[in-house]
């Protein structure tokens, strides 16, 4: 097969359409273009074409995770959840996801101890809690334990009811004085479930 043409889109200036024997065979952006050194009149093998289809695909399902990732820290698993919902197939997925890694924009261990911080900062929460908050995020269970030991000792959680526990104990108190008494031992189960 042989490049007969290749000229810049018209919607999108930084992609090139690229032909062989007189008909369209693949867009692709410039840095893959000027990578591959196609020219008018050069030979391509089917090799070559997939080649470059596969690292267009590539380079689309990186901006996309980067884009995506880019907003706010995301999971691994959040960012192939949306790499597959905008239906990039799976090699291009596993190469993004890497790249990202590599960039240090997904990093599952950072997300978990931003989140724990974060948590801590707005609404204090024990392990059980944030564990199973995580675990809906695509978290492997292995890096929880790890971060969640690391970041919450068993002192720290005893600290974290005590301060949870302070403004629900006063809002009970004010329950109990306007004639809503509890029974024997209610109010240490009722406590003990918040």
């Amino acid at each position: 097969m042989i490049v007969t043409k290749i000229e810049r889109q018209k919607k999108d200036p930084e992609r090139y359409s690229v032909f062989l024997d007189g008909s369209f065979a693949v867009g692709v952006r410039s840095p893959v273009l000027l990578r591959a050194g196609l020219r008018k009149g050069d030979d391509v093998s089917p090799e070559t074409l997939e080649l470059l289809r596969g690292e267009e695909e590539f380079g689309a399902a990186r901006l996309a995770a980067v884009r995506y990732a880019g907003r706010r820290r995301r999971t691994e698993n959040e960012i192939w959840k949306k790499l597959t919902s905008l239906l990039f197939p799976t090699q291009a997925i596993e190469s993004a996801i890497g790249a990202l890694r590599e960039a240090g924009l997904a990093d599952d261990r950072a997300y978990v101890r931003a989140y724990i911080h974060d948590a801590q900062l707005r609404r204090p929460a024990g392990g059980r809690m944030i564990e199973h908050r995580l675990k809906g995020k695509g978290i492997p269970p292995e890096i929880l334990r790890e971060e969640l030991s690391t970041a919450l000792g068993p002192d720290e959680e005893a600290i974290l009811a005590g301060r949870c526990l302070g403004p629900y104990i006063a809002r009970m108190d004010r329950r109990t004085a306007a004639g809503k008494a509890f029974l024997p031992g209610e109010r240490a189960a009722v406590l003990r479930r918040y």
